[in-house]
């Protein structure tokens, strides 16, 4: 989650948060309206879905209402060992789907499986009371591929990815 604060802001338009790989070319992910209230202080977050790098650079690019910008300092994120990561296995899968989970503050994780079509197949609310949660029902599912999407109990993204039905 990216947070910061901004006093006394004065003909802002937005904030556009920037992020890379390298800390050298830079993709816009999400911008914020500016909040109109020029007196008090500003509070902003954003949380970013894919954190699952081994170590990303967020900027912000604070763009005024006549066009002029300015960015922020750079901003280096790197995820301890354990800390949100996900795995899944096996892949490609017959008769179970095994998710492992580390470092899930959240207590609630929503699971989906899709199909080609878009179709959702399998939907399931889990509550995280170990790191191992088990999706059982996709024996009977045709081969091919499926994605799975892993959500907290906001609705956002904590993992998409491609899992092959053998």
């Amino acid at each position: 989650m990216l947070r910061w604060s901004i006093t006394k802001q004065v003909n802002t338009l937005s904030y556009t948060i920037e992020k890379s790989n390298e800390g050298a070319s830079w993709s816009a992910i999400a911008t914020l309206p500016a909040q109109k209230n020029e007196d008090d202080t500003q509070e902003y977050q954003y949380t970013d879905p894919a954190i699952f790098q081994p170590a990303c650079f967020y900027r912000i690019r604070q763009t005024d209402l006549d066009g002029a910008y300015s960015y922020s300092t750079v901003q280096k994120f790197v995820p301890t060992d354990q800390k949100g990561m996900v795995k899944i296995f096996p892949n490609p899968f017959s008769e179970q789907i095994v998710i492992q989970v580390a470092g899930i503050i959240q207590k609630k994780i929503n699971v989906k499986l899709i199909n080609a079509g878009g179709q959702i197949l399998v939907k399931e609310q889990h509550v995280i009371n170990n790191n191992m949660i088990t999706i059982g029902n996709v024996k009977n599912l045709d081969k091919g591929y499926y994605a799975i999407i892993i959500e907290d109990e906001t609705g956002s993204n904590i993992l998409r990815t491609l899992l092959l039905k053998e």
